[in-house]
């Protein structure tokens, strides 16, 4: 991530908000119109029910978008809508990071034209969409806590499994096991049997 204390006229000469306005006048045919614009960064649009958001990262230079309904504090960024509406280009729609004026109209077009692709417009005017993509963007963020806690949870017990210290590979597992793979799921039970083992009195 690019990181710039660029001063604030040269910020300006990038005419990032020159062309948002150029770019995004389609959204004028949506019922949208300019709400807000802060230069040099930020163009807000709003319809009677929606806004959309144009921004370029004041420190980090990357161009994006938010949007959402005005009746609420949700708003989604572009990421998650195309995540949502085509999963196979999520990994594609990364934020353009610009700090060219060349770079600056090569983004704002590209974003624009996702815009366009996807009929964002119309579909954020959707409340039903929007909720659709509020539980998709929950789950994603669930499935994200738990790849963290198994990425921090598995090495700690493999290295307790190599040590033979069954009581923590127990410990640690069973914080996890709906996510277990089947050779952890086996660890674990022989894991459980070494510990019954140990425990389980000698008969006289």
């Amino acid at each position: 991530m690019i990181r710039s204390t660029m001063p604030a006229d040269t910020r300006k000469n990038l005419e990032f908000t020159k062309q948002v306005l150029a770019r995004f006048a389609f959204l004028k045919k949506h019922g949208f119109a300019v709400a807000e614009i802060i230069e040099p960064t930020f163009v807000r649009y709003e319809s009677p029910t929606a806004f959309v958001n144009i921004f370029h990262g004041r420190g980090s230079y990357e161009i994006g978008a938010q949007v959402g309904q005005r009746k609420d504090n949700l708003e989604f960024s572009i990421i998650d809508l195309v995540r949502f509406l085509k999963p196979e280009d999520f990994f594609a729609s990364h934020l353009f990071a610009a700090t060219t004026t060349e770079l600056v109209q090569k983004g704002v077009s590209e974003l624009a034209m996702r815009f366009e692709l996807y009929e964002i417009p119309a579909l954020i005017e959707d409340a039903g969409f929007l909720t659709r993509l509020q539980d998709a963007t929950a789950k994603w963020s669930e499935q994200y806590s738990k790849e963290i806690r198994l990425a921090h949870i598995r090495p700690k017990a493999e290295a307790a499994f190599k040590r033979r210290d069954f009581d923590q590979v127990i410990s640690l597992y069973e914080q996890v096991s709906e996510d277990l793979t089947n050779t952890e799921l086996r660890k674990l039970e022989y894991a459980r049997k070494q510990v019954t083992k140990k425990t389980t009195p000698k008969e006289l």
